[in-house]
C-alpha cells in the first residue's frame, strides 16, 4: 500500500489516507518489512503514515543487526531531529494532515521523547520501550528523560522486559491528568530507564513485544 517518497533530501516510506497522521520513527531495523507493514496498517484504519529512515536505505532486509548498531553508534542527534521535525513538516503541509502524532520503538522511542520534548504541534507520542541507557553514550547529545518533562501531549509508553531494556526508578513526567491514561510501575535495574512513574501505558499494549498494534491519535 505504501510508498518511497523523497522529503527533501531525505527517502521516506507513505502509506497514505486521511487527514489525520503518525510520524514512524523506527527501531534497529530501519524500515524494514515489519514496520513498512506497520505503515499499511494504520493507512488500513485510515491514517496517514510516513516513516523516517535512520539508515539511509539500509535495514534488515538488506543489512545485518549487527551493520545497522554501528550505524546508530554514528548517528547525530541533531541530524536525526532536523530529519524528523522536517517529516513532521511534510505532513501538516504538503500532505494535509489536521494532527498528527508520533510513535517510536526502541531507538524511536528515544527519539520520540527528545522530538515531542521541542515541537508542541505534536497530539500524541507514543514509544514502545524506548532505549534511554542509565549512562549517556558517547553518540547521544541529548538526555531524553530529563528533556521528556518539555512534553505538552498525552504520552503512552509501553516498557520491555528483556534483558536488553532495563529499567530504574525515576520519575520524569509530571501527572498530566486526564492526559495520561494508566500508569505503570517501572521495574527497578541498573542499566535503562523505562516507563518510570507518570508515564502511562493503555490496553492492547504488551510488555516486550513488538508486534502490536499501532496506536494513532483520534
Amino acid at each position: 500500500m505504501g510508498v518511497s517518497v523523497r522529503v527533501g533530501e531525505q527517502e521516506a516510506y507513505l502509506a497514505r489516507v486521511g487527514r489525520a497522521g503518525m510520524l514512524l520513527l523506527p527501531m534497529i531495523t530501519g524500515i524494514g518489512q515489519q514496520v513498512r507493514a506497520w505503515a499499511d496498517e494504520l493507512a488500513g484504519e485510515g491514517i496517514t503514515a510516513l516513516v523516517w529512515d535512520p539508515f539511509k536505505g539500509r535495514s534488515t532486509d538488506n543489512s545485518s543487526r549487527e551493520e545497522l548498531s554501528a550505524l546508530l553508534r554514528e548517528m547525530d542527534d541533531d541530524k536525526a531531529l532536523a530529519e524528523q521535525t522536517e517529516l513532521l513538516d511534510h505532513l501538516v503541509g504538503e500532505l494535509g494532515c489536521s494532527k498528527v502524532g508520533v510513535i517510536g520503538w526502541c531507538l524511536g522511542g528515544r527519539f520520540a521523547f527528545l522530538l515531542a520534548a521541542r515541537d508542541h504541534r505534536l497530539a500524541n507520542v507514543v514509544a514502545f520501550h524506548p532505549t534511554v541507557p542509565s549512562k549517556l553514550p558517547p553518540h547521544h547529545s541529548y538526555d531524553a528523560i530529563a528533556e521528556a518533562g518539555a512534553i505538552t501531549a498525552p504520552v503512552l509508553v509501553s516498557r520491555s522486559a528483556g534483558a536488553d531494556h532495563r529499567c530504574d526508578v525515576r520519575a520524569v513526567l509530571p501527572r498530566r491528568g486526564p492526559r495520561l491514561l494508566r500508569q505503570v510501575p517501572a521495574r527497578q535495574s541498573g542499566q535503562r530507564r523505562c516507563v518510570p512513574p507518570g508515564l502511562a501505558a493503555g490496553p492492547g499494549v504488551h510488555e516486550g513485544n513488538h508486534d502490536v498494534r499501532p496506536l494513532a491519535p483520534t
